[in-house]
């Protein structure tokens, strides 16, 4: 039975107590969920993980014999290397600093961006600590290729993966799950990417297609000072005539548009309503503790509408460059609209075209400190 929305709270009880349940049976973790047709859930079968207790992973499972469509071993769905998200671009995969780091195949295209340590001494892009917590970099290959369903691969108490494989790319999300005290503050490391088999048609061929839309979905973080993810719905435009591809993002909860909120609130660190602090500061206005509570819920107010704005991704250039047929918007990425009712721009999206005709598209968002990776899918034209 499918229901018609996806209760991420639910959901996440549901993941822990399954994998509570499983792991006691079988040393394996596991996760159940009802889903809609918009909004996915985790997969019922979710790839093979480190078994053991979930804070003593043990030695990565032995990688998967299961064969792609074409019969083949699939050597280039896998994690192999983490670059430094200096070194990587998302519309520039195939740069000599990432080729073949990411995934072995070489002709496959990675990229990766993001903070990955947890706790206050571990660093996911390090080789020793990947090995300590069981890291198996074939999770993604042993997954199921369904293009709306989201499957998740990690050790409990550590960090998650969060992933959609579709048939020519994954896209995913890491994220720890345990904090990292930074400048006093505690946030949980978070990570996006995607792998894939670039479209090697000529662009010139792809004017064909004319315009195709693609539906997918977007695994976006829920909050900093959370572990957990989202999965927002997505709609894609390419039109091959003109070059240019844009879309919308849907069902959104998350943290993507939370530095947009800060601006639109009040900052509170500019206030105080204690004497003693306003005198030692000249830069602190002193309020009522009344106003300032207006304040703080004003700026809660604020926040939780802006967790659930459309957005509308801004049209970007589609080319063909490096290797790759990709597009990316560095400025003015994205936009929605603020409370007022006016639009307001900001943000950055890119990636590129998967399979051999471009039927699928991969990439990610930015939003100030947040990001996102994003898959779509092209629709069978009736």
């Amino acid at each position: 039975m499918k229901t018609t929305q996806l209760n991420l709270d639910k959901l996440t009880k549901k993941l822990t107590y399954s994998t509570l349940f499983l792991t006691a049976l079988f040393g394996l973790s596991a996760c159940s969920g009802s889903s809609n047709q918009s909004t996915p859930a985790p997969s019922q079968t979710p790839p093979s993980q480190p078994s053991g207790p979930s804070d003593k992973p043990s030695t990565p499972s032995e990688p998967s014999d299961k064969l792609s469509e074409e019969g083949k071993k699939v050597t280039w769905r896998q994690l192999t290397g983490f670059p430094p998200s200096s070194d990587v671009a998302v519309n520039d995969p195939y740069n000599e600093k990432q080729r073949g780091k990411i995934s072995p195949d070489q002709n496959a295209a990675g990229y990766l961006n993001g903070d990955m340590r947890f706790g206050n001494n571990k660093d996911f892009r390090k080789e020793q600590d990947r090995k300590e917590v069981g890291y198996n970099p074939d999770f993604m290959n042993t997954g199921t290729i369904d293009k709306d369903t989201l499957q998740q691969y990690g050790t409990e108490g550590s960090y998650k993966f969060h992933f959609v494989n579709q048939k020519d790319s994954t896209y995913f999300t890491w994220k720890s799950e345990s904090p990292s005290t930074v400048q006093g503050e505690k946030v949980y490391g978070l990570a996006a990417g995607y792998v894939a088999i670039p479209t090697t048609k000529p662009i010139s061929e792809l004017k064909s297609k004319g315009t195709a839309t693609y539906k997918g979905h977007v695994i976006t973080n829920k909050a900093k000072d959370s572990k957990e993810v989202h999965l927002a719905d997505l709609e894609l435009t390419a039109d091959f005539s003109k070059l240019e591809i844009s879309g919308k993002i849907t069902k959104r909860d998350d943290a993507l548009l939370d530095s947009r909120a800060k601006l639109d609130g009040e900052n509170l660190s500019e206030y105080t309503t204690k004497q003693e602090e306003a005198d030692r500061d000249r830069d602190l206005t002193l309020i009522s503790k009344e106003e300032y509570d207006e304040m703080v819920a004003k700026n809660e107010k604020i926040k939780k509408t802006y967790r659930t704005l459309d957005i509308t991704l801004n049209p970007a250039k589609i080319e063909s460059a490096n290797g790759v047929i990709s597009f990316r918007k560095n400025t003015g990425g994205f936009k929605y609209k603020k409370m007022n009712g006016s639009d307001r721009d900001t943000g950055v999206w890119g990636g590129i075209f998967a399979g051999n005709e471009a039927t699928e598209v991969v990439g990610e968002i930015q939003g100030g400190d947040s990001f996102a990776s994003f898959g779509a899918t092209e629709e069978t034209k009736q």
